[in-house]
């Protein structure tokens, strides 16, 4: 593995933007809010000879307050296991708030951990570098770097420093970095807040990886994290809850939903997670239908089984088929995260997801017969005085599997009849649980742009020729 780096600080430091100036991208959750970043959360950095994984962690608050909330407890286990495995910890502080006693706190605690450190003077924009170093002086620390990580001053050299570092400190091969030829199977988990998605998580994991709390919404960002199992890798993203939108409290909840479609986006698959103590509600369809919108294979899951009796179960499993009519091909299995129910079977289920998705939907004599097939036994509706003619199909991709059919007025195809060549191509092809694309394509009329070049004169000479014709 490729040496950690720890991001540690007090909250609102700028820890999460400095994580994401670093891995140049976006994938931290920002926020003027204090105590967005919950989770452990891993990236790449470096360059082509050195790289390392940096590790944005929540802030260290006080102990007496992490003591008094389990949920601030969960946190700081999360950032205690996140400097236990790490290399070199970089210490944040800000250079406009100054230094404050729990950062004296904060390294005493990185002295006792017999890590090396370095501080990182953060927000240094539009200030005096002296003064700010002369601030932080008690500190006493090896190296320090001035940064502003929303302006990207100072960055580079961190960067090139830290890789330095930490690759001639652990001897790492950095050869050994890149990922393998078969790219891991990447499924986001969704679902509404305390569905049991991160217990889920910790429970495949085998580990406390994500923080788990009874307070709904206790996850904020979607982090990803690999796992291999039975021969084959695969990356999970946990995502923050989804609430209806008119529910959503705040600018917060709102970037967090942003960030899960994204997720799921970025996904070969979702996994949709129904708690089963509280049923079937409007807003697990509402996602199992924005999931198939942006066709992704989805799979069903009905959480926390084992607090549910058999009676309870088999309502439920009613009511989910009642209700879900419009994804009838989607496979449904129950989970329990506590005492392991359905855990062999998911993977199952996915492993037949990944070889479906990414199939190709075949050869364009095929597809041929069966449309032939299922316009002959249901032909097209009628469009104004004329019926609808689908002539041919051909391939049009997979992830997931594209058909593209031409015909005369095929766009003007209607969504009934739209859904049914859709389940029968499903249904020929064996594509059960994945969504099935369908592109209809008019065919070009070869005389729509010609215009007629007779004259007025010549068309009423041919009108008298026709009509001598006919007489006779």
């Amino acid at each position: 593995m490729s040496p950690v780096v720890t991001l540690v600080g007090r909250p609102n430091v700028g820890k999460s933007t400095l994580f994401n100036c670093l891995c140049g991208g976006r994938d931290a959750l920002v926020g003027a809010e204090p105590g967005l970043t919950r989770d452990r959360r891993y990236g790449h950095c470096g360059d082509a000879d050195r790289q390392f994984q940096l590790v944005d962690v929540g802030g260290l608050d006080d102990i007496s307050h992490a003591a008094s909330s389990s949920l601030v407890a969960a946190v700081r286990g999360q950032i205690e296991q996140a400097i236990a495995e790490a290399a070199l910890l970089l210490f944040v502080v800000s250079a406009r708030d100054g230094l404050l006693p729990l950062e004296r706190s904060i390294a005493e605690r990185l002295r006792r951990s017999a890590r090396p450190w370095w501080l990182v003077i953060n927000k240094i924009d539009g200030l005096d570098p002296v003064l700010a170093h002369a601030e932080f002086s008690p500190l006493v620390v090896a190296r320090h770097f001035l940064v502003a990580a929303t302006q990207r001053w100072g960055i580079a050299e961190l960067c090139k420093q830290v890789a330095q570092e930490v690759t001639t400190t652990v001897g790492q091969d950095t050869a050994q970095l890149a990922l393998g030829v078969g790219q891991p199977f990447r499924m986001a988990v969704i679902g509404r807040p305390n569905a049991g998605k991160s217990t889920l998580l910790n429970c495949l994991l085998g580990e406390e990886r994500m923080v788990v709390h009874e307070q709904p919404g206790a996850t904020r960002d979607s982090i990803a994290v690999p796992l291999h199992r039975s021969g084959h890798d695969y990356t999970l993203v946990d995502t923050a809850g989804m609430r209806r939108r008119g529910r959503r409290a705040g600018g917060v909840e709102q970037l967090a939903a942003m960030k899960t479609l994204n997720a799921v986006r970025d996904c070969h698959a979702a996994l949709l997670l129904i708690d089963a103590t509280q049923g079937v509600v409007d807003q697990d369809m509402s996602l199992l239908g924005q999931m198939l919108e942006l066709g992704r294979p989805v799979l069903l899951a009905l959480s926390k089984w084992d607090a549910v009796t058999a009676a309870q179960g088999r309502t439920l499993r009613a009511e989910l088929q009642r209700r879900s009519t419009f994804a009838a091909y989607v496979p449904c299995l129950s989970l329990s995260a506590h005492s392991g129910h359905g855990i062999v079977g998911l993977f199952q289920k996915i492993e037949e997801l990944r070889s479906d998705a990414l199939r190709n939907p075949g050869s364009a004599a095929a597809l041929n017969r069966i449309l032939r097939q299922v316009i002959g036994e249901r032909p097209p509706p009628l469009c104004g005085r004329h019926r609808i003619q689908l002539r041919h199909a051909h391939p049009g991709g997979n992830h997931p599997p594209c058909i593209v059919i031409h015909g005369r007025q095929a766009t003007s195809t209607p969504p009934a009849y739209r859904r049914y060549l859709e389940s029968r191509f499903r249904t020929a092809m064996n594509l059960p649980g994945v969504p099935l694309k369908l592109l209809f394509r008019d065919v070009d009329n070869p005389y729509a742009t010609k215009t007629n070049r007779l004259t007025p004169r010549q068309q009423r000479r041919r009108w008298r020729l026709l009509r001598r014709v006919r007489k006779h």
